[in-house]
């Protein structure tokens, strides 16, 4: 059983170099030339597959940066207008209860 699983892969490999060596004749394409031809043109499309995705990341990490900056300065925007409405809320708290002071005085006097 061996020798006849033996022969076979022989006879297999045997006839892949037979055809790979075998004179051309018109028509007939050479394998070999043809499939490293398409191994370069696979290689030289991976590689431009790759430059490409790589120019695309860096592409978004610079707008991933500019809309992260975006947001940092939101966010201080939102933050100084947050103090600026407290001391509006604390002016206005000190002038309502000076007016209610001076309400009770004047009441007081009367």
């Amino acid at each position: 059983m061996k020798y006849a699983v033996a022969f076979g892969v022989g006879a297999v490999l045997g006839a892949g170099v037979a055809l790979l060596f075998a004179p051309k004749y018109p028509g007939r394409r050479n394998w070999a030339a043809g499939i490293s031809d398409n191994i370069e043109r696979g290689r030289a499309k991976a590689h431009e597959f790759a430059d490409q995705a790589i120019r695309v990341a860096g592409q978004v990490n610079a707008q991933v940066q500019r809309v992260q900056e975006a947001v940092s300065a939101g966010v201080r925007a939102f933050e100084t207008t947050v103090r600026a409405i407290d001391a509006g809320v604390r002016t206005f708290d000190t002038n309502l209860r000076a007016i209610d002071s001076h309400q009770k005085a004047q009441s007081s006097a009367d």
